[in-house]
């Protein structure tokens, strides 16, 4: 790690509903390179239950853009209307 960091390298851990295409995952490298200002090398991980899109950890950074995460968001935002506007007592 500490060698990646002398490099300039940036580990960034990618996980997919399935296996991503090599283009998608270059695509991907360079985009997260290019805003990082850092060699990025991508490490893929598959895991079904997230649905679709994409995982992105980078450190303690984590970028979720899986539909199972953005189901997980929408929850949490209509929990909290619903407590915002049941009137007390019920």
């Amino acid at each position: 790690m500490l060698l990646d960091e002398d490099l300039g390298i940036v580990r960034a851990r990618v996980t997919s509903a399935f296996q991503l295409p090599q283009e998608h995952v270059e695509a991907l490298r360079k985009g997260l390179s290019q805003k990082l200002g850092n060699q990025v090398v991508i490490e893929q991980d598959v895991d079904p239950d997230i649905l679709g899109g994409v995982i992105v950890r980078i450190g303690d950074t984590v970028l979720d853009s899986s539909i199972a995460g953005r189901l997980r968001k929408l929850g949490e935002e209509l929990e909290g209307f619903r407590r915002d506007t049941t009137p007390p007592g019920e």
